[in-house]
């Protein structure tokens, strides 16, 4: 048995298909219509594949990552901080970029509290792989990038000078700084990332009346912003926009990822609980459900919620 099919089936209007006496005009309006089908058709088909096309991109194009919703500054003794069972133990990496768990006398904090008479205040958040434990779930090369929006009124105002404009219609310009964190880059990012921008004289974050203040103290944190509503207020931006960028090693295919923080994020006085654990067969795992958890930071001094 052989199946037989229609063969091409397209409208003609050549003239071997006429008659004599017969108007080929009458066809016309089906020649029209049917051509108009199938040009339509094609491109109905190529549409579909290229929103189908965009669609699995930009899945693919996604960093499979979580941010912390929260961002935590650790001042005084918590700097150094301790856990909760007051030991000197925290998830941090390795100068070679590995996560790994630090025990006690192992971690070295990026400030140390007896070299300054009262250490800069540290302002950190996290990412998480959530592909972690997962087979070729690791990002290679990312890399984070941060920075902080400002709304530049003053100037804003000096270049309208002498005009009288609607309030309500003023907008402000956005004027934009790069934050430095610690370990901007990350080779091979599997677990849990630490992002950690050190608040001294330099950095952005700060207002010029608390940059002022170090500079009269010789470069050292004052005294006087070692609490937690000075810190509070010493802190002034707009927004912090994280951009997060690498290759997947499961897809191979270049991720993004971003985050926005406002001040409204911010918890000063607090430091992150530890989400990477072992279980019972020794793996290092990691619990997603804690990534915004807080525990107040080690010799108290946190604001209340």
């Amino acid at each position: 048995y052989v199946p037989q099919g229609y063969g091409s089936t397209y409208p003609s209007m050549g003239p071997e298909y006429s008659t004599e006496g017969s108007n080929s005009g009458q066809c016309a309006f089906i020649y029209a219509l049917t051509s108009t089908e199938a040009f339509v058709g094609v491109l109905y088909a190529g549409f579909c594949g290229a929103v189908i096309f965009g669609k699995v991109l930009r899945h693919q194009s996604r960093a499979q990552v979580k941010f912390s919703d929260v961002v935590t500054i650790r001042y005084g003794t918590g700097v150094i901080g301790t856990d909760e069972d007051g030991e000197l133990a925290e998830e941090v990496e390795d100068a070679e970029g590995n996560d790994s768990i630090c025990s006690v006398g192992t971690f070295t904090p990026s400030v140390s509290i007896h070299n300054l008479r009262h250490p800069f205040p540290v302002l950190e958040f996290r990412v998480v792989n959530e592909n972690c434990g997962k087979q070729d779930g690791e990002i290679i090369d990312a890399n984070l990038n941060v920075l902080a929006s400002f709304e530049d009124r003053a100037s804003t105002f000096s270049s309208l000078r002498g005009k009288t404009i609607d309030p309500s219609k003023f907008v402000p310009k956005t004027m934009f700084r790069q934050v430095m964190i610690e370990l901007k880059a990350h080779p091979f990012f599997q677990r849990v990332w630490y992002a950690k921008h050190i608040l001294n004289g330099s950095s952005p974050l700060l207002t010029p009346d608390a940059r002022r203040k170090i500079r009269k103290n010789r470069g050292f944190w004052p005294v006087e912003l070692n609490n937690a509503t000075a810190v509070r207020k010493s802190i002034h931006f707009n927004q912090l926009l994280v951009n997060f960028s690498g290759v997947s090693n499961m897809s191979t295919a270049s991720v993004y990822a971003q985050k926005k923080y406002s001040d409204i994020d911010i918890v000063v006085g607090y430091q992150f609980v530890r989400c990477m654990y072992r279980d019972d067969s020794g793996a290092i795992k990691v619990d997603c459900d804690l990534v915004n958890d807080v525990i107040e930071q080690a010799g108290g001094g946190g604001e209340p919620f």
